[in-house]
């Protein structure tokens, strides 16, 4: 994914959770995650309520009958949020678990806000062996513009100077093979 379509992506999940908010606001329902654990394996689905739903009312979202004498299972979750759900919360994104600083290979990028929300887009070089693209970029939104200064404060300098990292593209001209 490039750097211009992971910033895409962000302001895409966060226009769906401001949407999300919205809705939320004017009915009052909450999104409650039903598993059922069956013969075949487990199902997951989605249900909005304005209260955690009874076994009964969670029987009503599932493709297949609920039957507790087979040893079958519903467990009915709630305790997540709408961000987490639409991908804007750091936690929910797996690229958001890994580890940024100066020592492991990402390198900021891009910076500032949007939507509200804080980002740094980071970026390393891809790996061949993997197949990755030359640059991996990962947008990561931060919960204030002060935890974004934190995450990025390891690349300034003492003297409060940015330190000069370049950028994919100026990373990608100092890749060129060089003809002896």
């Amino acid at each position: 994914m490039n750097h211009t379509n992971a910033l895409q992506a962000l302001k895409l999940r966060i226009e769906a959770l401001a949407l999300l908010q919205q809705a939320e606001a004017l009915d009052r329902l909450k999104p409650y995650a039903v598993t059922h654990e069956h013969r075949s394996g487990s199902s997951t689905y989605f249900l909005w309520a304005s209260h955690a739903p009874s076994t009964e009312s969670a029987c009503t979202v599932l493709d297949a009958p609920f039957e507790p004498e087979l040893d079958e299972t519903l467990d009915i979750m709630g305790d997540f949020t709408l961000d987490e759900l639409t991908g804007v919360s750091i936690g929910s994104r797996l690229d958001n678990l890994v580890e940024f600083d100066a020592s492991s290979g990402w390198k900021p990028g891009e910076w500032g806000t949007l939507n509200g929300l804080s980002y740094i887009v980071w970026w390393r070089y891809g790996d061949p062996v993997k197949a990755e693209d030359t640059f991996v970029p990962v947008v990561r939104t931060y919960a204030s513009e002060d935890e974004r200064r934190q995450a990025y404060s390891p690349f300034v300098l003492p003297s409060h100077q940015a330190v000069c990292l370049p950028t994919p593209f100026e990373a990608q001209q100092k890749m060129q093979p060089q003809l002896a």
